[in-house]
């Protein structure tokens, strides 16, 4: 079953190769805002999410955050999520991703949720600025996509001896937050 996006009639697989398309003909640079639904509003939304900049596709990066958060929830049982400075740590030093959020501030109040992008799928929402494409993936929705039958190969394969030790390394943050 194909997700179909209302405004276009395009299934999520078609923006998907639309957009690799685009990326490949470099015709706009690509940032990720990686974002929650839960955050209270849209300042807080602004100051916590994260703008990243990566090679990886929409689909891997996304698998790749999941996977970060169900080995999170493997080594600690304390009812929160991943705070932010921890996950971009991860993604920094595990899969070269790089932070760009002081380069692109300009862009947070277009692409916060007050304003209405193209939604790709369940979870990711493009917006298109002048010189920048910018794709918002939403942890919350994400979480609940890749949750279902996946979710054992996705742990599995985030199964890291050195991303588990750098977890490991916020221990106490999160000990202090019980």
């Amino acid at each position: 079953m194909s997700l179909i996006n209302k405004q276009t009639g395009q299934t999520a697989r078609e923006i998907l190769e639309e957009m690799n398309k685009k990326e490949k003909n470099n015709l706009k640079k690509r940032i990720y805002r990686i974002d929650h639904f839960y955050f209270i509003n849209v300042k807080t939304s602004n100051d916590e999410c994260l703008l990243i900049e990566t090679n990886k596709n929409i689909e891997e990066l996304a698998e790749i955050i999941v996977g970060i958060e169900f080995r999170f929830y493997e080594l600690f049982d304390y009812g929160t999520t991943i705070e932010f400075k921890h996950l971009l740590e991860i993604l920094e030093k595990f899969f070269d991703v790089k932070n760009v959020k002081e380069e692109y501030r300009y862009i947070l109040h277009e692409t916060d949720s007050d304003h209405k992008g193209e939604e790709i799928n369940c979870y990711a929402t493009k917006y298109d600025l002048d010189n920048v494409e910018i794709i918002k993936i939403d942890l919350y929705f994400n979480w609940e996509y890749y949750c279902g039958n996946g979710y054992k190969e996705i742990l599995e394969k985030y199964s890291n001896g050195d991303i588990d030790k750098l977890l490991l390394n916020f221990k106490d943050e999160y000990e202090k937050l019980k």
